[in-house]
């Protein structure tokens, strides 16, 4: 095995393993597309280049920004919220969902869910509790940075039982 730069200075490893030889580029830009192209070096002080044999694309980055404009509408015993996406070229690749965490405040551990949406509503919260509520987005490159919210459900007395008495 060796290591050379390619043209364009990437470093890279090229070894021969079962008659293929075997290139692993290294240091290379996440995100971006390279194509490779091999060279022919049979004969001495001749190199011709083949056609390009393949395009790579490195890994996506996570994302590099937080959902925005986060708000709550809380009520009895849900809270409904909404926010603004991120723009495309900060998702960083292929959007996938919202991971959504939410945790009473005196809570050990999150509750967690997704969305594709820009808005979710939760149930079954306690009324009169305090609460947080972060919301990420996921892409292809991983889990970008959160946006997160406090907010109390209504403290009014939960609504009473009808009773009706029949004659």
């Amino acid at each position: 095995s060796s290591t050379q730069p390619w043209a364009n200075g990437i470093p890279s490893t090229t070894c021969k393993s079962n008659g293929a030889v075997v290139v692993k580029a290294e240091s290379l830009q996440e995100a971006t597309q390279y194509t490779l192209t091999a060279y022919s070096t049979a004969l001495p002080n001749e190199r011709s280049a083949s056609t390009s044999i393949f395009i790579i694309q490195t890994l996506d980055t996570r994302p590099s920004a937080a959902p925005t404009m986060l708000s709550a509408t809380p009520s009895l015993f849900s809270a409904s919220f909404s926010w603004t996406a991120i723009p495309q070229i900060d998702v960083n690749g292929v959007f996938n969902h919202y991971a959504i965490a939410y945790q009473r405040t005196d809570s050990p551990s999150p509750t967690t869910t997704s969305t594709q949406h820009t808005s979710i509503t939760i149930r079954s919260l306690t009324f009169g509790t305090h609460y947080w509520l972060s919301v990420a987005v996921v892409a292809s490159g991983g889990i970008g940075p959160n946006s997160t919210i406090n907010f109390t459900t209504t403290q009014d007395d939960p609504p009473q039982p009808t009773v009706q008495f029949l004659n």
